[in-house]
């Protein structure tokens, strides 16, 4: 389903005293910070207990710097973030990949326990698509005193010890409340009913421990910014305004005996987004049981953290509706199949604390952040009085949107998208899918150059495939379809430029697939002919026709000595290997009949910046020589099959995974992979680097050559048999050079190539490349 936008997430904390915590650990800002040492195990399922992995099965892999308050730098000098997670853990985002551990802490004695905060529980680690996954614990390189703490922390006043003693529903207590004050009204509630303070506690949220002073400097101190999804799990008649009702839910259910309301704000939060992103068409129910029973990122009815369950549940495991786990208030073993379980996911992403870390946050970034995005869900520092709260503090968030646009040439303007159910199989052939099934879902404008609007005003990118097709990146939902052609005749075919062919839908994980198709709403020059002739066009030649299946190359001296008498910057040769070849055997060669460019783009300006990084740059620069050290593999013979794409693409990505690892790690991926398995190329016949160097390393990732072994042709049309166990590798970001087709230049490219690696380029040639032996051509 649509992905959630989550820029913002969770503050503070929401704590009372006398009950258990979520874990006993009590760590800080500078327990956490400095140099870790990170061990890994092999890679794991999704979810895995990793308390359940074996201590020797940990190996040393890396080191990750923590500084104070956010950035994290690992031993390849990449620059990430990281943040504490209350005083119970930290995630770290880096190079792509997410680690996510709680503190270790161990019990001394009865109701006493040691912090150990230079170490971490066993945690979980996976690249930022939720794929590879492993576990792994952290170790300070410099280790820190442990800290002793009690189980628990005594109320140091003395009314709060008197209130223990006290029944909540006293109706002189509620009465001596509404006197005192105004900015709230207290009622008694039935259901607690002869209930201590202490008791009532238990039933709900379990005690957070108040953050030391360093971390107190940091947070708002003002309380006049508190959000209805706080309420929910008090009863069915908390209100909230009726304007901010339009466009945001609350739950009607009680949380129960179980201190889940960690859970409740969560779904609550994401339901509201939810109805926010589809301007209330949509108005999911999310299930609390379904995180209460599985989730491994809290304790159940111990307690827990949004940011954790809003957020890194969300987005790792994605949450079901009310209907398909009902709640129960008592945490159940977890019995949810995710690999068979028919229940529809919803997922999110781009989770964080409001102000980007923990402890950055504060009364007007909350503020920002729920009038620009929707509901955050924050904790707060309560009293047992909180317990009578019937109503009070209000808020209000409108936001509207106008965006215009005017169509530009055959693919920018606005289009109607079409789209099957969700929740298919990320390997579904979406080429057969029936269009006449899918369901209107939304209007799309596409803006020259590259700029993308929905429905709901969310703006974001598209881009180009060559003339071939076009890829959509917005609201965290990615769409890519070829343009729909119909073949009139052996050399005659007929482009429908204001459709698509069917094509593929999912979120920006990969996740929640659907077929789609486009449907232009302007009218464009439907029947655009392309007629078969020399450098327009050749997608349709008929290679079995007489004139081309007789036709076999000889390697002609007297040309090649022209090549080389009249020029001098390369040098021509022959290839005894290619003679006798038949024309579509050369073609193949050459890169495939079907991926020919008919008009290239101009290059792009070149602005100032770029002019001036760009004179920064050596005079010469070689992967396959930095300081003496290759990055770059060996070069592979394609055979006669046009694959140059793929191998293109896989020297690309091998060279990139060489200069991320400073060489450590040197992967030989496998084109064959491409060739059968890609939906997004065609074989032998041909493809295009950016789908598959970029969207099909993203989407399904590549499997290394001793899986799938080169073998210069494709199998059956209809068979993708690589080995299902076979460890995939992602790459993301992918993007062409300067953001979108046409988007590029000669600087643009140098700064590219210098910066990251080796980039993969298409080239226009020519009968004469066919002797290419060095040189610039």
């Amino acid at each position: 389903m649509t992905k959630l936008i989550l820029h913002v997430v969770f503050l503070v904390v929401l704590s009372l005293s006398e009950v258990n915590s979520d874990t006993p650990a009590e760590c800080y800002f500078e327990d956490i910070v400095g140099t870790w040492i990170i061990y890994e195990s092999e890679n794991v399922e999704q979810g895995k207990n990793c308390s359940a992995v074996n201590s020797d099965d940990f190996h040393e892999t890396g080191l990750l710097q923590l500084i104070y308050p956010n950035a994290a730098i690992d031993k390849y000098n990449n620059l990430g973030t990281w943040t504490m997670i209350y005083n119970q853990g930290f995630e770290v985002r880096i190079n792509n990949r997410v680690y996510f551990a709680f503190s270790k802490w161990k019990r001394v004695q009865s109701g006493r326990f040691v912090s150990i905060c230079d170490e971490t529980l066993p945690g979980w680690l996976h690249d930022v698509h939720g794929h590879d996954w492993t576990c792994f614990v952290g170790k300070k390189l410099i280790p820190s005193q442990p800290r002793k703490l009690a189980a628990t922390q005594l109320v140091d006043t003395t009314t709060m010890d008197k209130l223990k003693k006290r029944l909540i529903n006293n109706k002189d207590y509620i009465d001596a409340i509404n006197r005192a004050q105004s900015r709230w009204t207290a009622k008694a509630y039935k259901e607690w009913e002869t209930a201590t303070i202490s008791a009532a506690g238990q039933h709900h949220r379990r005690r957070r421990r108040k953050p030391n002073d360093l971390l107190l400097r940091y947070l708002s101190n003002s309380t006049g910014v508190t959000l209805a999804v706080l309420t929910t799990f008090l009863t069915s008649e908390t209100n909230v305004s009726s304007e901010f009702c339009l466009l945001i839910s609350y739950t009607n259910s009680a949380q129960g005996h179980c201190g889940s309301c960690y859970i409740f704000a969560s779904v609550a939060v994401l339901e509201s987004r939810y109805r926010i992103l589809t301007q209330n068409e949509e108005k999911p129910t999310f299930s609390p049981q379904d995180v209460l029973n599985c989730s491994p990122y809290a304790q159940g009815c111990d307690g827990g953290f949004p940011f954790l369950i809003a957020g890194k549940h969300a987005e790792d495991f994605g949450m079901v509706t009310e209907s398909c786990e009902p709640y129960l208030a008592h945490r159940f073993p977890c019995k949810n199949n995710r690999n068979i379980k028919s229940c529809k996911r919803y997922y999110a992403t781009n989770y964080q604390y409001v102000g980007g870390y923990y402890g950055a946050g504060n009364e007007d970034l909350i503020k920002l952040a729920v009038y620009h995005n929707g509901p955050v869900a924050v904790g707060i520092q309560v009293y047992p009085d909180f317990y009578s709260y019937h109503s009070g503090i209000y808020y209000h968030v409108k936001d509207a949107m106008n965006f215009s646009a005017s169509p530009y040439d055959e693919v920018a303007g606005t289009w109607k998208f079409f789209e099957s159910e969700r929740g298919l199989s990320r390997h579904t052939n979406c080429s057969t899918a029936n269009p006449a099934q899918f369901r209107h879902v939304q209007v799309m404008q596409l803006l020259f150059p590259n700029v993308a609007i929905d429905s709901y005003g969310n703006r974001s990118v598209w881009t180009l495939i060559v003339n071939q097709g076009f890829e959509v990146n917005v609201n965290n939902r990615k769409y890519f379809a070829f343009t729909e052609w119909t073949e009139v005749s052996d050399h005659y075919a007929i482009s429908i430029c204001d459709k698509t062919r069917p094509g593929w839908a999912h979120d920006k994980y990969s996740r929640d697939w659907s077929c789609f198709a486009g449907q232009k709403i302007e009218t464009s020059q439907k029947l655009r002919p392309k007629h078969h002739y020399k450098q327009v066009s050749n997608n349709l030649v008929n290679y079995n026709h007489p004139f081309y299946a007789e036709y076999r190359y000889t390697n002609d001296l007297r040309f090649i000595k022209k090549i080389n008498k009249v020029q001098s910057s390369w040098k021509a040769t022959a290839y005894p290997q290619f003679e006798d070849l038949s024309r579509l055997e050369m073609v193949r060669k050459l890169g495939g009949p079907k991926p020919r460019i008919y008009s290239r783009p101009k290059p792009a300006a070149v602005s100032e910046r770029v002019k001036l990084l760009a004179t920064e740059l050596p005079k010469n620069f070689d992967w396959r020589n930095v300081s003496g050290i290759n990055y770059v593999s060996p070069v592979r013979d394609q055979g006669q099959c046009g694959s140059c794409y793929a191998f293109a693409s896989a020297a690309m990505l091998e060279s990139r995974y060489r200069i991320l690892t400073e060489n450590m790690y040197q992967p030989v991926f496998s084109p064959q992979d491409i060739v059968d398995c890609s939906p997004y190329s065609q074989g032998c016949d041909g493809g295009f680097a950016y789908l598959v160097g970029g969207k099909y390393a993203e989407d399904y990732g590549w499997v290394l050559e001793q899986c799938s072994r080169y073998k210069g042709k494709k199998q059956d049309e209809k068979v993708c048999d690589v080995d299902r166990h076979c460890k995939r590798f992602y790459a993301t970001d992918y993007a062409y050079v300067g953001g979108f087709y046409g988007g590029t230049s000669e600087p643009m490219m140098r700064l590219a190539l210098v910066k990251n690696g080796p980039i993969a380029v298409g080239m226009n040639v020519f009968d004469d490349f066919m002797h290419y032996k060095g040189g610039i051509s």
